[in-house]
């Protein structure tokens, strides 16, 4: 039995000390809204247990619990399916916190014991597991990633629903030095992933981002889940971001045009919660395929590239095209590109059927280019940019075309990001009717802005 040793705990467990003040009269415990996890919807107190009786026995589907030895003491096994541990509970200003789907038992009562518990809901009959066996069959648990699970987390996103490879550790590891990982695996009963959360924190502002690093993440579920395992995931997650002390997420979900499936149970358990739409960007996409006419405006632009002996081709020549791209962006926006050509020539090398960059050329001459992100049904035009020259010849609309007509024309979508500035409120309105004139049309981007300060309670 451990006395104290508290530092592994299963699941969202954690040892909870309240406020004490200590004087000549005597001890004073405090426990108020401050120092408390939730909100105490219901208190109750166990005492005059018999010896050898044991109490518990049953884990909760939603309620959270603290528990306190208010004097003498007891011994408490906690189970989160996975890992099992128990503890000795003496100390009355110390209490344990037990949250869903953690199978409790209390037991080894000392003469005189009185063991208070505090109960984040009303009592309902309906939410107790009071069978081990079937707890162990219908619980879902959490773990943090660590590198050790970076093959178990690649694996699934292949076969999630709404996963691409940019949400692979190999693709989000190329900048983890900026940033906290936090990152969490969802597993069944059985140990199979069901579902992951690409996350950072910012702990300046308690804040969680799924993920700031990239242009989206929230969750990535498998094929087979449903709504209900979604629910509880959310209750989870919430509960095990309360316990790390984060006031925030802010929860980018996955555009509708990349899943394999349909994928948005996340968006209504965001509503469930009470989490705000705070940001939304706007996209054009094309959809590849359609009957669309491109404009006379584009048509002569092609035209005229053709004509003048422009070709288009894929290459792995990233520094001549960054030439282009870093002048373009600084003298239209005065910004640089996300990445360095560095950092894409890492990624292009890691993921060489993914990354792919098509330049357009006039002998030797890089004129215009694109760099492509490629997940499958949808291929995102992550760079476009075209040098002086290459605007008047009409190079980046030849590669354009190609690229919706030739090279990706088996494909459903070609997406070509965000028109919009300062988190939607803006909206660059000739950047947008470029895209359209390719026959792009709208698609979001969200972030919704979740409480879990307001939520856990």
């Amino acid at each position: 039995m451990e006395h104290g040793n508290y530092n592994i705990l299963p699941r969202e467990c954690r040892i909870v000390d309240v406020k004490t003040v200590k004087d000549e009269r005597g001890v004073l415990s405090i426990a108020d809204s401050d120092n408390l996890p939730f909100k105490v919807e219901r208190t109750f107190w166990i005492y005059g247990v018999p010896e050898g009786e044991t109490r518990g026995g049953h884990a909760h589907r939603e309620c959270a619990e603290l528990i306190f030895p208010l004097s003498g003491g007891f011994d408490i096994m906690v189970d989160d399916g996975k890992e099992v541990r128990e503890f000795c509970m003496e100390v009355p200003d110390r209490g344990i916190y037990i949250g869903p789907y953690v199978w409790c038992e209390l037991k080894n009562f000392r003469p005189g014991t009185v063991c208070m518990v505090m109960a984040s809901h009303p009592y309902m009959s309906e939410g107790y597991i009071n069978d081990y066996k079937s707890f162990r069959d219908t619980k879902i648990t959490v773990h943090r990633f660590t590198p050790q699970l970076a093959e178990d987390w690649d694996e699934f996103i292949d076969g999630a629903g709404n996963g691409t490879f940019l949400l692979k550790r190999r693709f989000m590891d190329y900048h983890s030095d900026r940033f906290t990982d936090v990152s969490m695996l969802f597993y069944n009963e059985k140990g199979r992933i069901i579902a992951v959360l690409p996350a950072n924190y910012d702990e300046g502002t308690k804040t969680v981002w799924s993920h700031q690093g990239l242009t989206y993440g929230g969750l990535i579920m498998a094929k087979d889940i449903c709504a209900v395992q979604v629910g509880e995931i959310f209750k989870l997650m919430t509960d095990y971001l309360s316990m790390m002390g984060v006031s925030t997420l802010l929860y980018k979900p996955v555009p509708y045009i990349y899943n394999e499936l349909p994928s948005e149970d996340d968006l209504y358990w965001l509503f469930r919660y009470g989490a705000e739409l705070c940001c939304r960007g706007l996209s054009q996409s094309v959809k590849l395929g359609s009957a669309f006419r491109l404009p006379e405006s584009r048509r002569s632009g092609i035209r005229k590239a053709r004509n003048a002996g422009v070709t288009v081709e894929r290459t792995d020549d990233v520094d001549r095209f960054w030439e282009v791209l870093n002048q373009t962006l600084q003298c239209c926006h005065g910004v640089k590109p996300v990445h360095s050509a560095a950092e894409l020539e890492l990624l292009m090398g890691r993921f060489p059927e993914n990354i792919k960059l098509y330049v357009a050329r006039l002998g030797d001459e890089v004129l215009a280019g694109s760099v492509v992100f490629d997940c499958g049904k949808v291929v995102h035009t992550q760079y476009l940019a075209a040098s002086p020259k290459g605007k008047q010849m009409g190079a980046l609309d030849l590669v354009i075309n190609v690229l919706i007509t030739e090279v990706f024309a088996d494909r459903e979508y070609l997406d070509f990001g965000i028109s919009t500035e300062q988190g939607g409120l803006v909206l660059n309105e000739g950047l947008a009717f470029q895209k359209e004139m390719f026959g792009g049309r709208g698609v979001n981007y969200d972030c919704w802005k979740y409480e879990i300060r307001n939520a856990a309670r």
